[in-house]
This record gives structure tokens, C-alpha cells and sequence, in this order.
């Protein structure tokens, strides 16, 4: 020990206050110094710092009086002066009940109080840390008390069940609402098209309706030339009860799934709001596509701009191509959900190569990119590492990439190939996803999935490779974005030869 510590030591030991006690944290420059300082009939404790009755009557006075002063505290409680030396009210008390660490209570009061002894200084910083935990425990006590709670088990399955109760409630009102306003704009859709058939107005009345319905309702959005067109619209396109389009006639009391295959009529549109039906009425025109987004959307509460997107992108087309053994390795509810879920291609425009890469230079480059990669993967899915490593028998794998999908509730297994597609990159994709099945998994996992991403694929060969695969697997391609060739930059012109370019053409 060095610096103040032998003073330290040396100014307790004259007090004649019990010998101090050296504790090692074995942490890099940090041991305890423990020194016992007497109690309020000024004898020595050994290793205490006050007796729980003098402390319990500290916090009562200062939750009385936070200003009490240290004189007032010495005649109330009748203990030596010394033992509250460093209660300095009213800047001291506030931190000690506060968020503040001990160490930094040494530090600011060497500072301050300089000349006191540093003997107290250690011995009521004890003090103090005794004062704080017991003022925690007792405002715990108090709390529990206050609540009720006592031995009661079973208050959190309780707090459970009505703050589920109330989120039901909150989203159903949500829901009423928003089919309420779907509803009216239907009535106002067919208004403005019965009237107009009757009548062979145009353009110019929408805008007279516009500026009055404005003027009348200055309070709500919604009443331009534009979106009233589209009320319309949503008029000729469904049917009064929100679930049926117009074209066809298919029995209600038939099953969803079957319906669907025949013919996509029942269509989730209470369930979206207007933006979003506006949206897949004028730029999806294909029923069952309208229908997938439709329920994307839900599942994965798209935002009107990523629903824009993804249609823009195809995200429809896409997922129909992906190559797999779903629907005979997982129940038909659970393949249809990761049919919804995967695609093909993917994307992955934010990487750009203009040399030879493998496939540790696509793992780097969308690890740096994880955003836009997360974003490209779809709804709901976490990354949990590169080059994963797993053991089996013994033995050292390393998975190219491991997600789980929170949706799903199962973990993805991606194996990435800078190659084209080939049949015995299945068997090895099969054997991470059985051992991810035994290692990871736990209750409440389903099955786990896997994922080849191949430069270029062959459908055929890759259905017959998973044909006998008893572990869901699918195979996408993957597409990168364009690099401009190396010598590019010299083929464009400089900014002096533009320049000469638009003064020759001003000339002319």
C-alpha cells in the first residue's frame, strides 16, 4: 500500500478504532480497505459502520427534513458529532440517495473537504454505503407492502392477463375504427359513382366537392380531387361487406384455403388501411398477388413506402420461384408461411465486386451492409452470427451465416456459394440443419430451415437434389449490384472538356 493508505492506517490506529482489514479484488489497481469505526456509545465495531436502529433513525429524520442540518441530526439521535462528520446538509444527502457511485463520493469530498483527516473520510464513506443499501431494502419493504403483493405468486400471470386484455382491446378499437372509415369512403365512392352515372358530370364537380367538403370539414384529410377518384375505385373493385372483390361468386361458407386455390375473392381489406388498399388496387392487379401482399403486410406491418417497394421489385414473383422441398418436409400451414417468407432472387445491390470474390467476400460485405440485408431478408428475421461455429463428434463446422426468425419461431441456416448451383451442396446444407435442430433448438422452435444461395441455379436440378431431403430446404440465386469496369472513369469526359463542350455549343 502506498500514498494516503499508511495514513490512513496510522491515523486509525491512534484513534485506538480496531485494526483495518486489507481485502485484494484482483482487479488491476483496486483493492477494498475495510475499517470499522465506532458506534454511538464510542466503542469500536468491528467491521460495521453503525448500528441499523442509529441508521434507521437517520433516514427517518431526513425523509422528514432532506435540510436537516448535522448539528440538528447530533442532538436528535444523541451520538458523537464525529459520526456525522461528513454530513454536510444540504449538499451531501440529495447524492447520497441519488444514482451517484461511491468512488466518486471520495473523490469530490477530498476535494472539497480537504482538510478533514482522510481517516474519515474512509470510515463515513462506509458509512454512507451502509446508509444506501438500507434505505434501498426499507423503500423495497415499503413498496411491497404498499402493493399487496406478499407471498402472492401468481401477480405476474395476473399482470399478464389484463395487460393482454387491455392490448386486445386497444387493437380491436383500432380495427373498428379503421373499417369504420374504410366503410364510409366506400359509401362515398359509390355516392360520387351512382351520381355521376345519373348525372355525366366530370372533373369539375369533384373539384367544387373538394373545396366544400374542405371548407365544411377542416378537421380531416382525405377530400381531394385525387382521393376521392379513388373512392370511387374501391367501389367498383369491392363489394359492400369489405370482403369480397366483384368479379366472381364464391360461396362464403367455403374454406379460405380452398377458395383461394380456385380463385382469390376473399381478400383482407378491413384489416389494412386506406393507404395501403389504394395502394394494391391500383399497381397489383393479379388477385392472388394482391391477396400475398395483402397478408405481408399484416404479418409483417409494412409501412406504405416498403409496400410500394417490394411491389416495384416483384416480391410476389419472386417468392413463387424459389426452388424447395417445403410441402412434403413441413404440415401445409407452416410451407405455405416460409413459402411467404423466402424468395428468389434476393437482391443484394449494395455489394458491388469489379475483381474475383468468393464467398467469404459476400459474407464481409452484407455483415457491413446488415441493414440493408436484414431488410432484404424479409420481415422478422435477427441475425446471429457469420461463420457460426458449431461442434459435432468432435469435429469443427463453421455455418456461413445463422438468423432466426421471430415470426416463425425457427432458426435459417444460409449457405453461400459465389458458384453456380450444384447437387451435393444440398447434402452438406441438410447436416447443419440437423445439427442446428439438436444443439440449438429448444422449446418452443420449430423446425430449422435452410437456405442455398447459388450465383445461378438450374429449378430442375435443384428439385431433384432436394426430392429425398428429409430437412426443409430451399435454393435462390442471388443478384449483386453493378460495378462499373476499372477503366470506366477514363472513357467520360473531364470537367474542362464539358466546359469547352457548352462554350463551343453558346458560340454556335
Amino acid at each position: 500500500m502506498d500514498g494516503t493508505n499508511p495514513k490512513i492506517i496510522s491515523a486509525w490506529q491512534k484513534a485506538g478504532w480496531g485494526k483495518p482489514e486489507l481485502i485484494d479484488k484482483y482487479k488491476l489497481q483496486e483493492v477494498e480497505l475495510r475499517l470499522p469505526i465506532p458506534n454511538e456509545t464510542g466503542g469500536q465495531t468491528s467491521g460495521q459502520t453503525g448500528s441499523p436502529k442509529t441508521i434507521e433513525k437517520v433516514f427517518e429524520l431526513i425523509k422528514d427534513n432532506p435540510y436537516i442540518t448535522r448539528q440538528e441530526l447530533v442532538d436528535k439521535i444523541g451520538i458523537k458529532a464525529s459520526a456525522f462528520l461528513l454530513y454536510h446538509h444540504p449538499y451531501i444527502l440529495p447524492k447520497i440517495l441519488g444514482s451517484y457511485e461511491e468512488k466518486s463520493y471520495l473523490c469530490r469530498r477530498k476535494a472539497a473537504l480537504g482538510k478533514l483527516k482522510a481517516s474519515f473520510l474512509c470510515a463515513h464513506l462506509h458509512f454512507l454505503c451502509r446508509l444506501k443499501l438500507t434505505i434501498f431494502y426499507m423503500k423495497q419493504e415499503i413498496e411491497q407492502k404498499e402493493l399487496g403483493m406478499g407471498n402472492f405468486q401468481g401477480y405476474p400471470s395476473l399482470l399478464k392477463q389484463i395487460k393482454h386484455r387491455v392490448s386486445f382491446a386497444q387493437q380491436k378499437a383500432m380495427y373498428a375504427a379503421n373499417e369504420e372509415l374504410l366503410r364510409m369512403n366506400w359509401d362515398i365512392g359509390e355516392m360520387l359513382t351512382k351520381s355521376q352515372k345519373a348525372d355525366g358530370w366530370g372533373k369539375k364537380t369533384l373539384q367544387r366537392l373538394a373545396v366544400d367538403l374542405k371548407n365544411e370539414y377542416p378537421e380531416r384529410k382525405g377530400f381531394s380531387v385525387r382521393n376521392m377518384q379513388c373512392m370511387m375505385q374501391f367501389y367498383n373493385e369491392y363489394n359492400k361487406e369489405l370482403t369480397m372483390t366483384k368479379v366472381g361468386n364464391i360461396p362464403i361458407a367455403q374454406p379460405l384455403v380452398a377458395q383461394l386455390k380456385n380463385n382469390v375473392n376473399i381478400l383482407p381489406i378491413k384489416h389494412l388501411n386506406w393507404t395501403h388498399n389504394i395502394i394494391l388496387l391500383q399497381r397489383v392487379k393479379d388477385l392472388k398477388a394482391r391477396y400475398w401482399y395483402m397478408v405481408q403486410c399484416i404479418k409483417g406491418h409494412w409501412s406504405k413506402d416498403y409496400l410500394a417497394e417490394t411491389i416495384k421489385l416483384d416480391y410476389y414473383g419472386k417468392h413463387g420461384a424459389l426452388a424447395n422441398n417445403f410441402d412434403t418436409t413441413l404440415p401445409a400451414t407452416e410451407a405455405i408461411e416460409v413459402k411467404s417468407l423466402l424468395k428468389d432472387p434476393y437482391i443484394f445491390d449494395m455489394l458491388t465486386f469489379t475483381d474475383q470474390y468468393d464467398e467469404r467476400d459476400i459474407e464481409i460485405g452484407l455483415i457491413k451492409h446488415i441493414e440493408k440485408f436484414l431488410v432484404e431478408m424479409g420481415a422478422g428475421f435477427a441475425f446471429m452470427g457469420r461463420q457460426y461455429h458449431i461442434e459435432v463428434s468432435g469435429d469443427d463446422y463453421y455455418i456461413d451465416m445463422l438468423m432466426y426468425n421471430t415470426f416463425m419461431h425457427r432458426y435459417l441456416v444460409i449457405e453461400l456459394k459465389a458458384t453456380d448451383f450444384m447437387p451435393e451442396y444440398i447434402g452438406k446444407l441438410n447436416f447443419y440443419c440437423s445439427a442446428i435442430d439438436d444443439t440449438l433448438c429448444r422449446e418452443g422452435d420449430n423446425k430449422t430451415i435452410g437456405l442455398l444461395l447459388c450465383k445461378t441455379k438450374d429449378r430442375i436440378k435443384a428439385e431433384y437434389a432436394l426430392r429425398d431431403i428429409q430437412k426443409p430446404i430451399g435454393v435462390s440465386d442471388y443478384e449483386l449490384g453493378q460495378a462499373l469496369p476499372k477503366d470506366f472513369r477514363s472513357s467520360l469526359p473531364s470537367i474542362e472538356e464539358i466546359e469547352k463542350g457548352l462554350n463551343e455549343w453558346n458560340q454556335e
